[in-house]
């Protein structure tokens, strides 16, 4: 995701939370509205949307398998991670 998408999604997501009082209690609503406005299209109830697990808890297990040592990923992603912490603090500068 390039920085100025980044940016309109942390727009979206402020929208979101400041119109939509569900999505700022229940984070897979917020997830679902997200995705929503951003124009993809869920074509799944959210009711099985909802069973599903989230994606943080996903990408919590794979960095905690990493952090172990387990399926490491190639220095050229780790170097794109990097990157775009960085760019997530510039952004979050002026936000």
């Amino acid at each position: 995701m390039n920085p100025q998408d980044k940016k309109m999604l942390k727009y979206i997501v402020a929208d979101v939370l400041e119109t939509d009082e569900r999505a700022r209690n229940d984070d897979k609503w917020l997830v679902w509205v997200v995705l929503r406005r951003w124009g993809i299209g869920i074509y799944i109830p959210f009711e099985q949307f909802k069973n599903m697990p989230s994606f943080e808890s996903i990408s919590r297990y794979r960095r905690k398998l990493q952090e172990g040592g387990r399926y490491q990923q190639r220095a050229e992603t780790n170097d794109k991670r990097i990157m775009a912490e960085d760019e997530m603090r510039q952004i979050n500068k002026w936000f």
